[in-house]
């Protein structure tokens, strides 16, 4: 029999495949939800969903990223409003905290203008 030189097993990749993301790019949340780039611009300026802006001082350009709880709370709110006989239980947003998802409350963070600098 053969002794292996290390005392533990290697090292695998664990399954992803019940875990979002916390923060996403567009392209990732329309492979997630189906919901394209101005779709959630729209959201977002009318609060329903929140984003980020990564940008240094003096870029021309930025990266947004949407926060994934904020999208899912409020397909959420939709299913619940379409469909009032669905019990509270299956609708709700199944969030979890070990992973940094918390509950989104409606009001949206204070964000800059169009014409701000950020």
């Amino acid at each position: 029999m053969k002794k292996s030189a290390f005392t533990v097993d290697p090292v695998e990749p664990g399954d992803r495949s019940g875990c979002l993301p916390e923060f996403a790019r567009s392209a990732q949340i329309y492979q997630i939800y189906g919901l394209r780039r101005g779709t959630l611009y729209n959201l977002w300026h009318a609060g329903l969903i929140s984003g980020v802006s990564l940008r240094r001082k003096g870029q021309k350009f930025s990266c947004r990223l949407w926060f994934v709880p904020s999208i899912s709370a409020y397909l959420h709110s939709l299913l619940k409003a379409q469909a009032p006989g669905v019990s509270n239980s299956t609708v709700e947003p199944q969030f979890r905290p070990e992973y940094g998802c918390e509950r989104i409350d409606s009001a949206a963070p204070e964000r800059a203008g169009k014409n701000d600098k950020q």
